[in-house]
């Protein structure tokens, strides 16, 4: 990810012009690495179409440690990205 391939990435988005842009992450939203490629997402798509996120809310903690609760992330995760 770093350096950041914008001629790689620019020729990938280039083949699906309709396409939704989805950065999908299984770690919550402030630990994995969106924040570092959401601005270079931006830029390269230059405001013509939003980068979507799909993943986990932001957490002080990396995993709820519940099975059970975890599965149910998981599953919402799964419901919200099917929605888009």
């Amino acid at each position: 990810m770093s350096p950041f391939p914008y001629d790689l990435v620019a020729a990938e988005l280039d083949k699906y012009p309709n396409a939704k842009v989805v950065w999908a992450q299984e770690e919550p939203k402030n630990m994995g690495p969106y924040f570092y490629i959401a601005p270079r997402l931006d830029t390269l798509l230059k405001k013509t179409r939003d980068v979507h996120y799909e993943g986990r809310a932001p957490s002080a903690s990396p995993a709820t440690g519940n099975k059970a609760q975890h599965r149910k992330e998981v599953e919402a995760m799964q419901k919200d990205f099917m929605s888009l």
